[in-house]
């Protein structure tokens, strides 16, 4: 066993080096990727185009995937297209930890039985016990990037998805404090559904949010945060304002 894993570090340090001087492809990991993470949750991942690269701003390889596919029992299905995780350097090299230091993704769709299907976003793959318990992981987290964001029910119209336009969520670090940045659409009951917000959150000073919401059902919007899931207890669509602190 230690010589099998003596025989994947040198792999893994000697493919860390070609990616400082050039993109490896990673394609031959797909399956056996695809395969691990399926066995390990309820769902059914497909991860396609693999890639190693070298960050632009700090000593640290970049994960590429081409696509990324999961389906949950036909329940609520989820594709992520272009997404690349940066870890942090300097979780890796002065703590030996890992850390996220930017996550990027070109595109999401969201199809789901209904808005009340859409599960946390954190429930599939995710370790969440450490992010509970504190938010020292956002230590060294720069930048957040999710663009092109399509959230469909089945029951959806193609000419209701259309008017939806294009949502996104942005986070980035300014001046000591991680600022975020919302702006979620898609169709409920034939009617247009819009939530956009921004948040600011300062270590160790706290911070706060501000959400306006559009024919939105507060129970769809408590499952993508543990702040907001009070809300889960309102089930009727609300048109709002809503503002509150974090600590």
């Amino acid at each position: 066993m230690s010589i099998a894993l003596a025989a994947l570090g040198l792999a893994l340090v000697f493919l860390i080096t070609i990616a400082s001087y050039t993109t490896v492809p990673l394609s031959w990991f797909d399956r056996p990727v695809s395969a691990l993470i399926s066995q390990r949750t309820d769902a059914t991942f497909d991860v396609q185009g693999l890639q190693l690269s070298w960050s632009q701003s700090q000593p640290s390889p970049v994960l590429g995937i081409g696509r990324v596919q999961l389906d949950d029992n036909d329940q609520f299905k989820l594709t992520l297209g272009d997404v690349y995780i940066e870890p942090s350097a300097a979780a890796f090299w002065r703590h030996g930890d890992f850390a996220i230091s930017a996550l990027s993704i070109g595109s999401v769709d969201v199809v789901s039985a209904s808005p009340e299907a859409l599960p946390s976003p954190t429930s599939f793959a995710v370790d969440t016990s450490r992010a509970q318990a504190s938010t020292s992981w956002l230590t060294y987290l720069r930048r957040i990037d999710i663009q092109n964001i399509s959230i469909q029910t089945q029951q959806s119209s193609a000419e209701e998805i259309a008017q939806e336009g294009a949502s996104y969520i942005l986070i980035f670090r300014e001046e000591g404090s991680l600022q975020g940045v919302v702006d979620l659409a898609y169709a409920r009951d034939a009617k247009p559904s819009r939530l956009n917000g921004r948040m600011t959150l300062k270590f160790g000073q706290g911070g706060a949010f501000d959400l306006t919401m559009e024919n939105v059902n507060p129970r769809s919007v408590g499952n993508f945060s543990r702040f907001l899931a009070p809300l889960r207890a309102i089930s009727l669509p609300v048109n709002g304002h809503i503002t509150g602190d974090l600590d």
